[in-house]
C-alpha cells in the first residue's frame, strides 16, 4: 500500500514538472497582442463592416515592431526619444483610431517598412491599405500606393489592388506594367509590339511627391504621449523623417525589362520605346529619369552616337544627385517641397535657389 501511495506522490509530482515546463514554453513565445499598447484597435468600424473584406485580407492583429529595421532606424534617429520604437506603435495605434483613408494608410506604410517580412505582418498590411481604398475608392494616390506595396508582398492578393488603380487611374502605366512586361520579356513579335504600344500610351504615377506630405499630416494628427513632451519641439522632424523613409521604403517600378525589346530595327517598336523613354526622362523621380537614360543608352550602346541631350542630362543628374546627398534638405523642409512641385528634380532645384546655391541649365531631356 505504501509502495502504491509513494509511486503515485511520484507520477504526479513527474507530471506538476512537466506541466510547469509545457507553461514556460509557452510563455516564452512571442505573443504577438501582448507586446501591443492596449486598446489595439483593428476590427472594422461599423461604416466599413458594410463592405466586407476578402478573406486572404481580413483584418489581422498587429505584429510587434521590435525588427532589426526597427531597432536600426530607432538608433539612428534623435535622441530626445529613447524608445523609438515604442512611439511609433503609439503612432500606428493612433492611426488605427483615426480611421480615415490617409491614416490608415499611413498605419500600412509604417508597418511596411518595419516587418514587411512576416506572414501575419504582411496580412494586417493588406488588411490596413483595403480599408483605405474602401474609404476613399477613388483616391488615386492611395490607390497606387495599394498596389506597390502588394506587389511587393508574397501572398498579397494583387488582381485586386490592380482593380483599384485601373478603376481610379486608367491612364496609370502602373497597374498594367507587370502584364506588359511579361509580354514584352516572353511574348510573340507581335505580343512584344503590341505591348511595347500600349505602354507607350499611358504614362508611369507613382504620387512619392504627395505621399510624404499626406503620411506625415496623418502622423502629425495622432496624440503624443506625455512622456514624449520633451521632444516636442523636433517632433515634426522626427515625424517628417519617419513618413519619408516609410514612402522611400515602396519598390519602384524596374523598366530595364523593355531595353532588350527596344534593340531591334522594327521601326513601330523603335517609335514606342521612344515614348516610354521620353515618359520616363519628365518622370516625378530622379532614379526613374536615370532609368530613363539606362534604356537610351541600351539603344545606342555607343556613347559617342548618342545625343548630346542624353549625355547633359546624366550629367546634370549626377550633379544634381550629388548636391542632394552632401547637402540633404530637412524632411520637414524637403517635403513640402516635394509636395508642391510634384517632382524630385524641381523640388531640388527650389530647395537649390532658396540656399542661394548657382544652379545650372535643365538639359532639354529632363524638361517636363
Amino acid at each position: 500500500m505504501n509502495t502504491n501511495k509513494w509511486t503515485l506522490i511520484g507520477i504526479a509530482f513527474a507530471l506538476v514538472l512537466t506541466l510547469g515546463w509545457y507553461a514556460r514554453q509557452d510563455a516564452e513565445e512571442p505573443r504577438i497582442e501582448s507586446s501591443l499598447p492596449t486598446p489595439y484597435p483593428v476590427t472594422q468600424s461599423a461604416e466599413q463592416s458594410a463592405t466586407p473584406l476578402p478573406a486572404a485580407i481580413a483584418p489581422a492583429a498587429v505584429l510587434p515592431l521590435e525588427s532589426k529595421a526597427a531597432v536600426s532606424v530607432r538608433d539612428n534617429l534623435s535622441e530626445d526619444i529613447d524608445d523609438y520604437v515604442e512611439w511609433q506603435r503609439e503612432v500606428i495605434a493612433g492611426l488605427i483610431v483615426l480611421n480615415d483613408a490617409d491614416s490608415l494608410m499611413a498605419a500600412a506604410l509604417i508597418l511596411h517598412s518595419l516587418d514587411a517580412n512576416d506572414v501575419k505582418a504582411r496580412r494586417t498590411i493588406a488588411s490596413l491599405l483595403m480599408r483605405a481604398h474602401v474609404a476613399a475608392p477613388t483616391d488615386r494616390g492611395i490607390a497606387a500606393v495599394a498596389l506597390r506595396v502588394c506587389r511587393s508582398m508574397p501572398g498579397c492578393s494583387g488582381p485586386a489592388f490592380e482593380e483599384f488603380v485601373r478603376n481610379a487611374d486608367a491612364h496609370n502605366a502602373l497597374g498594367p506594367l507587370p502584364e506588359l512586361l511579361t509580354k514584352i520579356e516572353k511574348g510573340t513579335a507581335n505580343d512584344v509590339t503590341e505591348a511595347l504600344n500600349t505602354l507607350a500610351k499611358l504614362r508611369l504615377n507613382l504620387y512619392n511627391g504627395e505621399m510624404p506630405a499626406r503620411v506625415v499630416r496623418a502622423i502629425a494628427s495622432t496624440p503624443t504621449s506625455p512622456r514624449f513632451a520633451p521632444a516636442t519641439s523636433n517632433l515634426l522632424h522626427l515625424q517628417s523623417e519617419l513618413a519619408l523613409r516609410v514612402v522611400e521604403a515602396i519598390e519602384v517600378p524596374n523598366y530595364l525589362a523593355v531595353g532588350p525589346a527596344c534593340q531591334t530595327q522594327n521601326w513601330r517598336q523603335v517609335a514606342a520605346c521612344q515614348a516610354i523613354i521620353r515618359d520616363l526622362s519628365r518622370s516625378e523621380l530622379l532614379e526613374l529619369q536615370r532609368l530613363s537614360l539606362a534604356l537610351e543608352s541600351m539603344m545606342t550602346p555607343n556613347r559617342r552616337a548618342r545625343s548630346t541631350e542624353s549625355n547633359d542630362a546624366e550629367e546634370y543628374l549626377n550633379w544634381i544627385g550629388g548636391m542632394k546627398m552632401h547637402n540633404p534638405p530637412p524632411p520637414e523642409h524637403w517635403i513640402p517641397l516635394f509636395a508642391q512641385h510634384r517632382s524630385e528634380l524641381a523640388a531640388l532645384r527650389a530647395w537649390l535657389d532658396s540656399n542661394g546655391v548657382e544652379q545650372r541649365r535643365v538639359p532639354k531631356w529632363l524638361e517636363r
